[in-house]
Parts: C-alpha cells; structure tokens; sequence
C-alpha cells in the first residue's frame, strides 16, 4: 500500500474524528440545554410553591391592620377595666363621637389580641369595676350631653358565661367613682354625683353578694 493510500486512509479517519466530536459536542449541549430547561421549571415550581405562603403571610398582615382599624375606632376614655384569669377586660366608657358605648373588650396578653366580649345592658362612662369571686362588678356612671345624668347601677358580669346582670344598685348614684374589692366584699369610694365636675363625693359603700 503506497503513501497515497495511507493518506487518503489517514483524512478519511480524521474526518470522523471530527465528526465524533462535532457529535458529541451537540448531544453535550442538547444535555446541557434540556438541564437548563429543567432548572428552570424547578425554579417555577418552587416560586408557584411560595404563592400559597405569600398569600397566608398577607392574610395574617391585613388582619393585623384590621385589628389595628377596629383598636383605634374603638378608641375611648372614661372606661372600667379589670383582669379576670389573666385577661383584662375593658368596660364601657366614652368615644369621641359617640358618647357613651357598652362595649366590652378583652385583651389577652398569651397571643397578644383582643376579642369582643358581650356589651354591657346600658352605655355607661366614668363607671368603676372590681372583681369578686372570679366575677366582675361594675358600678355607677355617667351620660353627658343634654339630659346627661348619674347612674346608680350596679352590674355583674360572669366571663365564664359571657353574661351580664343587675343587682342591688347603689343607694347614692355617681360617676368618676372607684372600687376595691376586700375579702368578700367590694368597697365603692368617692366619684361625683352630678354629670361633669360638679357635687363631688366623700361617700363610701359596701357591696356584698
């Protein structure tokens, strides 16, 4: 076999050398690219998994400004408050605009909320609570405006049931009064007995159940 041979020979196996590689070139980027489309649906899916949890922890943020709303529209003076099982509970009181409101309101400082509670009977402000035996007692008040007056109500509210009811009322009726429950009695102290600042009161009561 002569040199001419062994040339033509020699091109025609570097021509298939080439075109091995050219081959496997091509199956590596179709590898490549069939890799890169993978990612990349990887990447949706994972993206499409998060919606789901941006949608909950958008949730959880709109009721936090809800409840934010409700806290400052709720917004009021002149109220009673009193911790029942760890719970305050805040009674009545004055708005801005609406004058007096029965709303009851509990905070509780485990998951750090407030929830509405049953209202009181009567829109009452400058009221004073104490808790005796595990229920709250609410006493006195006042409406102002025209034809405000001085309440001599008294009332109880068992948070167990979520129920409210009268007993005995206050022989002096006043508003911006106090309470303080010792041993088995709650002690009613001072306020006064006209709308506003007027007729102020040294007076002192006993309420027994």
């Amino acid at each position: 076999m002569g040199w001419g041979s062994w040339t033509f020979i020699g091109i025609i196996v570097a021509i298939v050398v080439w075109l091995v590689s050219i081959y496997n070139r091509l199956v590596a980027l179709r590898n490549r690219f069939k890799n890169a489309w993978a990612q990349i649906d990887v990447q949706l899916k994972r993206r499409y998994d998060l919606i789901p949890n941006l949608v909950e922890t958008t949730k959880g943020y709109l009721k936090h400004e809800r409840g934010t709303l409700e806290a400052v529209i709720a917004a009021r003076n002149s109220a009673a408050a009193a911790v029942v099982g760890g719970a305050l509970y805040v009674i009545g009181g004055r708005t801005v605009s609406d004058g007096n409101t029965p709303a009851v309101e509990v905070y509780d400082p485990g998951s750090d909320r407030w929830e509405d509670a049953r209202p009181m009977p009567k829109a009452q402000a400058g009221l004073a609570a104490s808790v005796l035996n595990g229920k709250i007692y609410v006493f006195g008040g006042e409406t102002s405006g025209a034809g405000g007056g001085v309440f001599p109500d008294a009332w109880e509210y068992n948070p167990r049931a979520d129920e409210w009811r009268a007993v005995a009322a206050m022989a002096r009726p006043r508003h911006g009064l106090g309470a303080v429950t010792l041993g088995n009695a709650v002690y009613v102290l001072g306020g006064a007995s006209k709308a506003g600042a007027e007729e102020t009161s040294a007076a002192l009561d006993k309420f027994e159940i």
